[in-house]
C-alpha cells in the first residue's frame, strides 16, 4: 500500500530563494513514509528540506541520457 505524500515546497523554499516554487506530489510505500518522517523527527530536519537537497543533488549529479 502506498501513501499519497504532499511537499509543500512553496513554504521550504521561500524561506532561502527568491526563485518561484512548485509543489511536488510524490507516491511512497507507507513503511518508507513513516521511516522517514521519524528519521527526519529525531534530526530535526523539515522533510521537504531534505527532499528538496536530495533533488538537487540528483540533477547536478545525474547527465541527462541522449535519446535516440
Amino acid at each position: 500500500m502506498s501513501v499519497l505524500l504532499y511537499i509543500c515546497i512553496d513554504s521550504i523554499k521561500s524561506l532561502t530563494y527568491s526563485e518561484p516554487v512548485k509543489m511536488l506530489t510524490v507516491r511512497i510505500p507507507e513503511e518508507l513514509h513513516k521511516a522517514f518522517k521519524v528519521k527526519c523527527a529525531i534530526e530535526g530536519v523539515d522533510m521537504g528540506s531534505v527532499i528538496t537537497q536530495l533533488i538537487e543533488s540528483y540533477v547536478k549529479e545525474t547527465k541527462p541520457k541522449k535519446q535516440k
